[in-house]
């Protein structure tokens, strides 16, 4: 079993190369937890590698959105990819392809 069968937080969107500028991209992760769920440590990667760390805490029931600066270096290809969100000891929590 996966531990991303274990905690309800998910990839839950993405916004992929908007019109006008790549600079509007962003992912949204959600907690469904009933509770906050620290993810100081977790990282967020593309196929090729890249990640990005997250930090704190998502709120019960709430959302955090990573947008330009804060999602960088990942790139989000306009032909699709997978992102891959890893709690600090490298389980995978979610992979949204």
């Amino acid at each position: 079993m996966w531990p991303d069968d274990e905690v309800e937080v998910y990839i839950a969107s993405a916004l992929v190369r908007p019109v006008g500028s790549a600079q509007g991209e962003w992912v949204s992760i959600a907690n469904y937890e009933s509770k906050p769920v620290p993810v100081a440590g977790w990282k967020l990667s593309d196929r090729a590698g890249n990640s990005v760390m997250l930090d704190g805490a998502i709120p019960a029931g709430g959302t955090r959105v990573l947008r330009g600066p804060g999602l960088r270096p990942i790139k989000l290809p306009d032909t699709g990819g997978v992102l891959t969100m890893l709690d600090a000891e490298g389980n995978r929590i979610d992979q949204a392809d």
